[in-house]
């Protein structure tokens, strides 16, 4: 899927191919890596709001892109937000995205649940309709401290 997308906040593949039994998917490269990783390395008490508003812009966009064309990630989390220093923000990991296309017809939902359960929705147990107020918050609060402050 990924080399059938082309946005700038959607990782781009330029070609895969297998060796033995291993796939291998040659990707751009973003220099500052995941915003998992950096928190982890060098923002231990979160981002700033500040870092975090634009981040959340930067994948929304790729999000939007990604709905309109009928694809759904699935698996949207910090360990999937990649970052280069030149401040590209990259929406990456489509291992269990889906199209939302079946025989022709859009579809309005998936039957499914994909990705990593720990960072599912409490409203994907409830709904199937997810507003983008939801999703924006959701990721606000994966971004803040966890120290309550």
């Amino acid at each position: 899927m990924m080399s059938l997308v082309d946005h700038p906040n959607v990782l781009k593949a330029y070609c895969s191919f297998a060796v033995e039994r291993s796939l291998w998917v040659v990707m751009q490269f973003m220099d500052e890596g995941s915003c998992l990783h950096l928190m982890k390395i060098a923002y231990t008490e979160g981002f700033e709001e500040e870092a975090i508003g634009s981040i959340l812009k930067e994948t929304l966009k790729a999000l939007q892109y990604l709905h309109h064309h009928g694809h759904i990630h699935r698996d949207v989390k910090a360990g999937n937000i990649l970052l280069g220093s030149s401040g590209a923000v990259k929406l990456a990991d489509f291992g269990v995205a889906a199209c939302l296309f079946d025989a022709g017809d859009r579809q309005r939902y998936r039957n499914t649940f994909v990705g990593t359960p720990c960072w599912y929705l409490i409203t994907a147990f409830v709904s199937h309709s997810l507003s983008l107020y939801s999703v924006t918050l959701y990721v606000l609060v994966i971004f803040l401290p966890q120290d309550g402050s």
